[in-house]
């Protein structure tokens, strides 16, 4: 895949949304007054790093969900980090829409499959979402553990823990 060319794929041939109340609210400064990496800020990294070393993730990004790209990882170039951050927040909020509407519930979770790739947005509070990409020969519910699992240690680390 190039850095400037959209990734292969094809149609997506499903989406799936799961609801819940949410992980919790927690403020979304991760980096330092200074610009230094902060603590918090390298402990999400690590997360991220982690992830994306998995065989079969592309990539992985906390995204605030107005659609900017906070941190990420990627084990290639891709060919646009801030639309896929923008796009993937603009996926959950759209689910959150459907859902709150005519069911008063929040989505918590969004996945989506094409031809060849996987994608998983996950909110881990009131502010952010974890969006993951992998091959689509990751098995679906090998990728959900991981992304799962991932968000809700995101999750604690923006929560001061």
């Amino acid at each position: 895949m190039s850095p400037t060319a959209p990734p292969r794929g094809g149609e997506i041939t499903s989406v799936e949304v799961a609801s819940s109340q949410g992980i919790g609210a927690a403020g979304m400064q991760v980096a330092g007054p200074t610009g230094i990496a902060s603590e918090r800020q390298v402990r999400l990294q690590a997360l991220l790093d982690g992830l994306a070393r998995e065989d079969k993730v592309l990539g992985v990004a906390l995204i605030g969900k107005d659609g900017v790209r906070l941190i990420d990882a990627w084990g290639q170039p891709f060919w646009s980090r801030e639309t896929f951050s923008a796009m993937s927040a603009t996926l959950l909020g759209a689910a959150e829409v459907i859902l709150s509407v005519p069911l008063g519930s929040r989505a918590r979770k969004v996945t989506a499959e094409g031809d060849a790739a996987r994608l998983a947005v996950v909110g881990v509070s009131e502010e952010a979402a974890l969006a993951a990409l992998a091959d689509a020969a990751m098995p679906a519910a090998r990728f959900e553990a991981l992304t799962e699992a991932a968000a809700k240690d995101v999750a604690k680390v923006l929560l001061g823990g």
